[in-house]
């Protein structure tokens, strides 16, 4: 087949389906995706014997313990998000290689409200770059790469992927043509809530029936243990993070759909007639004419969600009249704002640099008007304007070249100014990478043409990583971007983040910001904090479990610290004393002898990590490798942190 006509290798589900948004730029599962490509001829067999429905028979599915992190929501509240274990991304790569058409059935055939469900499978296609990474990658002189050509997802969602879309559709306006009152709401903390029995529940459209049957093997049944053994055994929620869950909760939401429509029909309450529901992911828009009919319609979406132990958001309930979704309407105008900005610089024939102040003054006033009068929407408005930015920066650009080379350098540096001061109103992970994205930029364009403006960017980045530590999820890319900054960090604010927490982000995000010839002699302190966390973390494995057995390995292995463990044994930060200490966990997982006619996933997973020598943290990555991954987080950006 030519490419860009084939249906997309299940195998890159791994690639596409399975992480948050929000791990750092250095991890991937490159290197698992590129083990199970590159399986022998045996191996292969017998992975494609290993279906998920014999896994289930045989009881060879494990509880795996994810690693769990916490993301800003907004200002004052936080959300947990999980990196799920590998073992439990390949019950899943399992599961789709078996039902991924099953999936796309039951939702053309139970998808009544829904705007963003599975429809297809992707294909493999080859995409134009987006402009400030192609760009970039001019700077760098590197040929075009292997991921524009990815899918950002395996399915292809109807009917729209983000919830903006809608906004922005004929389909509101035809709905506001037609109904007064539009009565808006959502599911409380709706993915943690959701009862994995409740899969069975939907697939099968009754609750008595899916428990008489719980034990047959069935793609809902199935479903049911794998999220179960994805959380380490927990029914009460599914993993936050992957799209896979995305995919599993809209099963729940699409039979809730239905028994809403059905209770309503038989209360004379008509579909298309009296009222028109909407939903997108746990967001629900009632169109209606009359206050009574929008109660009931409440009232029945109400009892529905409590069989399956989803409430409605009470704060977030709101009946409005037409114009409808009022907090949307900063979109147009700050797009006239920024407009009229860009032309300022582009079309402006004599910049002086009271013009240029005047208007990122007039710019920002603007910006932080909107912040007050939308304040809800703050990190939608924040990421629509550093994305404008990443769309027109190299017009910008190109104009002021044409200018004085003091007047030029001093867009610049006000420029980044501006970004820097934009960001700090909503820094998520999503606006972080159009941060980075501008500035990295930015410095490649001004080293290309021998101009050094690494003070600045590091200034401003340091500035942040100082003040907003709290973000740490957040802000830890920064330390991945800065690495390609000649200037040092100073060594108490690495101190502090590790003080503050020693998890696996943080100090893999740390130790490949240190992980440099230039740094090699520096930063002592890190280096042993790094390196004796990693002791206690093998010690601790090593009281349990003295005598290290197949069993106690597969314990190991399942747990939330291997993934530490297993990434820092090819890092370069470690002490030979705590590399030899790994080296006791590794021998023995070395050592392990494969039953490769067992049907289990686990012998795989074994194979892939012998020699403790293929990282999901890459280590030595590159510029040109960070600009491509900075180019596939922007387009996923559209299905982060929904949940």
């Amino acid at each position: 087949m030519k490419e860009g006509e084939g249906i997309i290798n299940k195998n890159r589900f791994l690639l596409t389906d399975v992480l948050p948004y929000e791990v750092p730029l250095i991890f991937s599962n490159n290197n698992l995706y590129l083990y199970l490509q590159e399986l022998d001829d045996e191996k292969l067999k017998k992975w494609e014997e290993c279906s998920i429905n014999i896994l289930v028979d045989n009881k060879k599915i494990k509880d795996t313990e994810p690693f769990n992190f916490l993301i800003y929501k907004n200002e004052n509240s936080t959300r947990m998000i999980s990196l799920i274990h590998p073992v439990a991304q390949l019950y899943m790569l399992k599961f789709i290689e078996k039902y991924d058409l099953e999936i796309i059935n039951f939702f053309k055939q139970n998808a009544v409200f829904s705007l963003r469900y599975p429809l297809r499978v992707s294909r493999k296609k080859i995409e134009a770059n987006d402009s400030i990474s192609k760009s970039m990658l001019a700077l760098l002189d590197a040929d075009s790469h292997e991921s524009a050509s990815l899918p950002t997802s395996y399915f292809v969602k109807r009917k729209f992927t983000r919830i903006n879309d809608f906004f922005n559709s004929p389909l509101l306006n035809n709905l506001e043509i037609k109904y007064s009152k539009l009565f808006k709401t959502d599911f409380q903390s709706c993915f943690y809530n959701i009862y994995t029995h409740s899969l069975d529940w939907s697939y099968l459209g009754d609750i008595k029936l899916a428990k008489e049957s719980r034990n047959d093997v069935r793609f809902s049944s199935i479903l049911d243990k794998l999220l179960q053994a994805s959380n380490y055994g927990e029914t009460n929620g599914i993993v936050v993070g992957p799209e896979f869950s995305r995919y599993i909760a809209e099963i729940v939401l699409c039979n809730i759909d239905n028994i809403v429509y059905r209770e309503l029909k038989e209360r004379k309450i008509i579909y298309k007639v009296d009222y028109e529901i909407v939903r997108f992911m746990d967001d629900i828009f009632v169109f209606c004419n009359e206050d009574g009919i929008a109660k009931e319609i409440k009232k029945v979406i109400e009892e529905t969600g409590f069989r399956y132990k989803l409430s409605l958001n009470e704060s977030k309930s709101v009946l409005e009249c037409r114009p409808f979704l009022k907090m949307n309407f900063w979109e147009s105008k700050i797009r006239s704002k920024l407009v009229s900005f860009h032309d300022s610089l582009v079309n402006y024939e004599k910049l002086t640099h009271k013009h240029i102040n005047v208007k990122i003054k007039e710019l920002s006033d603007e910006i932080k008007q909107l912040l007050i009068d939308y304040n809800s929407e703050r990190t939608k408005i924040i990421g629509y304007v550093l994305r404008f930015f990443e769309n027109q920066i190299n017009s910008i650009i190109d104009k002021i070249n044409e200018k004085e080379s003091s007047i030029r350098l001093y867009v610049i540096f006000k420029l980044i100014d501006l970004f820097q001061y934009i960001l700090i109103f909503a820094i998520n992970s999503s606006n972080i990478v159009k941060y980075i994205k501008l500035t990295l930029f930015l410095f490649l364009n001004e080293k290309k043409r021998n101009i050094d403006i690494t003070d600045l960017l590091y200034k401003k980045s340091l500035e942040i990583l100082k003040y907003h530590s709290e973000k740490r999820t957040e802000v830890l890319n920064l330390f991945i971007s800065l690495k390609f900054f000649s200037k040092d960090l100073p060594e108490g604010l690495l101190v502090k983040f590790l003080e503050e927490k020693k998890d696996y982000f943080t100090m893999s995000s740390i130790a490949f910001y240190i992980n440099s010839k230039e740094r090699r002699y520096k930063y002592k302190k890190v280096r042993k904090i790094i390196n004796v966390t990693i002791v206690d973390t093998v010690q601790n494995f090593l009281d349990k479990y003295p005598n290290i057995s197949n069993r106690d390995i597969e314990k190991i292995i399942l747990s939330k610290e291997f993934y530490l463990l297993y990434d820092f044994y090819a890092c370069d930060v470690l002490y030979k004393e705590t590399r030899s200490k790994i080296g006791q966990i590794k021998e023995k997982v070395d050592e392990t002898r494969i039953n490769w006619e067992e049907k289990t996933l686990n012998k795989f997973f074994i194979d892939f990590i012998k020699g403790f020598d293929k990282p999901f943290m890459n280590w030595n990555k590159d510029i040109k490798s960070l600009v491509e991954t900075l180019e596939s987080k922007s387009a996923r950006t559209d299905t982060s942190n929904s949940g």
